[in-house]
C-alpha cells in the first residue's frame, strides 16, 4: 500500500497507463489519461496501483518510461528495488541501462536524460564504461565515471551526445531564466529602460537578471569550444531536440551580441517549424501571442 500511495502522489494519478485498449463495451478503455468517459475497473486500478510484487516484475522499458514522472527520490528507490528483484545484484542492469540508451519520444527527452543522470551513478562501473561511446548515453555515463574517479579519453564520448549533454545543461538555465525575466517584467511593466549596445562587452550588462547572465555566459563558454562556434552550436541544438531547445534559444535571440543573437533566431525559427508545422496565416494569434511574449522576455532581461 505504501508504494501504491507513493505512485499516486509522484505521477498525480497512478501508474501511467499502456496504450488505450478495447473497454468491457467495446469502447476504448483511455482511464485516467485526462480523456472523456474513463472507465475505473479492479483490472485499471490494478494496472495504476501496481503492488511491489507486480513492479518487480515489469519489463524495464516500461518502468523506465514510468520514471520519467516520478519525484527524483521515488524514481530512485523504485529503480533499485527492481535491480535488487532480479536473480543477483547486477543481474538485471544491463536491461535498465538498455532503455535508457533508447532515445526518448521528444516531449519527454529532458526527463530522460535527467533519469539517466541520477541513476547511472547507481550502476557498475564496469557496466556504465561499455556506455561512453553510446550517441545518446555517453556524455552521462562519462560524467558517472568521472565522479567515480576513473579516467577518461578526451574524445572518448560522441559528439552527438556531448550535443544532448550542453542542451540539457542549458535548458536547466533556461527554466529559472524564463521565471527571472517575467518576474521582473511584472514589476517594472511600466518603467522605460536604457537598450543594451551591441558587442561582446554588453553581454555583462549589470540590470540583466543573474538568471539570464548564467544563461548567456554558459551559452558563450559552450560555443567558444564547439567546432564551428556559434553558427554550428545553435543549428545543431535545435535539429538535436526543437521542444527542449527552443527556451534557450528563444532567450539568447536576445543577446546584446548579434553574433550571437542572429544564428540563434534562425535556430529558434527552426524549432518553432519542427513542433508547429507550416506557419499560421496571416491574422492568426499565434504571431500576436509569441511577440507579446517576447517583449515581456525582453524587458524582464534588461531592466
Amino acid at each position: 500500500m505504501v508504494l501504491r500511495e507513493a505512485l499516486l502522489l509522484a505521477h498525480g494519478g497512478g501508474w501511467p497507463p499502456r496504450a488505450a485498449t478495447p473497454g468491457p463495451d467495446g469502447g476504448r478503455d483511455d482511464a485516467g489519461d485526462g480523456e472523456p468517459g474513463p472507465k475505473w475497473t479492479p483490472s485499471t486500478v490494478a494496472e495504476r496501483f501496481p503492488t511491489p510484487e507486480a513492479v518487480s516484475a515489469l519489463d524495464a522499458g516500461r518502468l523506465a518510461a514510468a520514471a520519467w514522472h516520478w519525484e527524483p527520490a521515488t524514481a530512485r528507490r523504485v529503480l533499485r528495488a527492481w535491480v535488487a528483484a532480479g536473480d543477483g545484484p547486477d543481474a538485471r542492469w544491463p536491461q535498465l541501462l538498455a532503455p535508457l540508451a533508447t532515445p526518448a519520444p521528444p516531449t519527454h527527452l529532458a526527463d530522460h536524460h535527467a533519469l539517466a543522470a541520477r541513476t547511472l551513478p547507481d550502476a557498475p562501473v564496469g557496466l556504465v564504461a561499455g556506455y561512453v561511446g553510446d550517441p545518446v548515453l555517453g556524455a552521462w555515463a562519462a560524467e558517472a565515471l568521472r565522479a567515480a574517479g576513473q579516467p577518461l579519453e578526451a574524445d572518448a564520448v560522441p559528439r552527438s551526445s556531448r550535443l544532448l549533454w550542453q542542451l540539457d545543461r542549458l535548458h536547466a538555465l533556461a527554466v529559472p531564466a524564463w521565471r527571472a525575466s517575467f518576474t521582473r517584467y511584472a514589476e517594472t511593466a511600466d518603467a522605460d529602460g536604457p537598450e543594451p549596445t551591441d558587442g561582446p562587452d554588453s553581454s555583462k550588462d549589470p540590470g540583466r537578471a543573474l538568471e539570464l547572465q548564467a544563461l548567456y555566459d554558459a551559452f558563450q563558454q559552450t560555443a567558444a569550444d564547439w567546432p564551428g562556434g556559434t553558427d554550428v552550436l545553435t543549428a545543431e541544438l535545435a535539429h538535436a531536440d526543437p521542444f527542449t531547445a527552443s527556451h534557450s534559444l528563444e532567450l539568447l535571440t536576445d543577446h546584446p551580441d548579434q553574433e550571437i543573437a542572429r544564428p540563434a533566431a534562425l535556430a529558434h525559427r527552426e524549432c518553432d517549424r519542427a513542433r508547429s508545422g507550416p506557419a499560421p496565416e496571416a491574422g492568426g494569434g499565434g504571431a500576436g501571442r509569441r511577440k507579446a511574449g517576447k517583449k515581456a522576455r525582453k524587458r524582464g532581461g534588461r531592466r
